[in-house]
This record gives C-alpha cells, structure tokens and sequence, in this order.
C-alpha cells in the first residue's frame, strides 16, 4: 500500500535521503551562547520576540509562539521562574525561560515545578545559573549532532532501498523515535521522582 499525498492523493514517494534531510533540519543548530543573550534587563514583549527569534528552528509550524506572556506570567506565579524586577527581565530570567521551553517539550509542568522552584528560592549567587547554561548550550548542539549520527545509522537498518515509498519502514522509523525518546523522558521521571520529590516534598 503506498502512501498517498493527502491533498493531491498521488504517491508519495521518500527514501532514506529525503529522511536524513529532515533530520539534518532539526540537528543542524546553532549554538546559543551565554555571550549571545542580552545582558541588559528586557520587557516582556523583548523577551517573547528575543525568544520567538532565537528558537524558531524549534518551531513545528512557522506561526508557533515558543513561550506566550500568559505562560510567562503563570510560571512566575507558581514559583518556577522568578520575579521579574520592575517589569523588566534580566540574563537569569532569559536562562530560566529557555531550559524551561526545552524542558516542556517533554516533562509536565508540575515536573519543571520540582525542578526549578527549590532553585528560584535560592539567592541569585547560589543558583549558578551561568555556568550551567553554558554547559546546557553546548549539550544541546553535542546530542543534536549525535543525535543525525545515530538516526543514521538506524534508518539504514530498518529502510528497504528496493521500495522508496516503503510505508513499514516509514512507520517503524517513526516507531523508533517515539520509543526512544519515550525511554529516556520516563529515565528523566524516575530522576525527578528519586531525588527532587525528596528533596521538594511535593506531590
């Protein structure tokens, strides 16, 4: 059975290239480095347009917002990102904001809460923000990079050259990402539940 182009029904041809395109896509990043973000206090219509300009190659749809100002005001409300300081938002809250959205992608809110809000009640000194950022910012491009190597490696095993528009191969490609990230959101969990639901008391 082939696949078939929704709008114009016609099949839908794709091979191995076509798959290694979309993951180079999505893996080639640039960094973004703790030198690259405004070390000036910002409002909050600077920080969503900074972030919706700086993110945008982690957008799935082009008219995807990265983080509202309701979602912005609601983490500082429940404690996960601090104050901002007479409406304006300096280097640490940009830090916060951006492990956050990453950190959404895969864990539930109540989750980043146990995360992050035993560190926003501690002094800005202790909270050692910038250093690991720059470490953050450096795994993110590393994993990305690492992460083309391995998809690659894997889709050769599991696509049939002789049958471009392979739907099996398609499908268990797709079988293959979910499992994987599935694996490591519920290690990210079973983290979370071992060692901040202690710590926090939270439940």
């Amino acid at each position: 059975m082939e696949l078939k182009d929704e709008v114009t029904k016609e099949p839908f041809i794709f091979n191995e290239e076509d798959l290694l395109k979309l993951a180079k896509e999505i893996s080639d990043l640039d960094e973004l480095k703790l030198s690259s973000l405004p070390d000036i206090a910002l409002y909050m219509d600077q920080i969503t347009s900074f972030l919706d300009d700086k993110l945008k190659g982690f957008k799935r749809k082009e008219g995807d917002q990265i983080l509202s100002k309701t979602m912005i005001n609601n983490y500082t409300k429940d404690g996960i990102l601090m104050p901002p300081f007479k409406k304006k938002y300096s280097r640490e809250h940009m830090i916060e904001l951006i492990m956050i959205y990453h950190l959404k992608q895969v864990l539930s809110i109540n989750d980043i809460d146990k995360l992050f809000s035993p560190m926003v009640k501690k002094p800005l000194e202790d909270r050692e923000l910038l250093s690991t950022y720059e470490i953050f910012s450096h795994l993110l491009v590393d994993e990305s990079n690492l992460f083309y190597s391995e998809f690659e490696n894997r889709l050769t095993s599991l696509t049939d050259e002789s049958k471009p528009e392979n739907k099996d191969s398609l499908l268990l490609t797709i079988l293959l990402l979910s499992i994987r990230s599935g694996i490591e959101k519920r290690m990210a969990e079973k983290l979370i539940d071992t060692y901040y639901e202690r710590k926090t008391g939270k439940v």
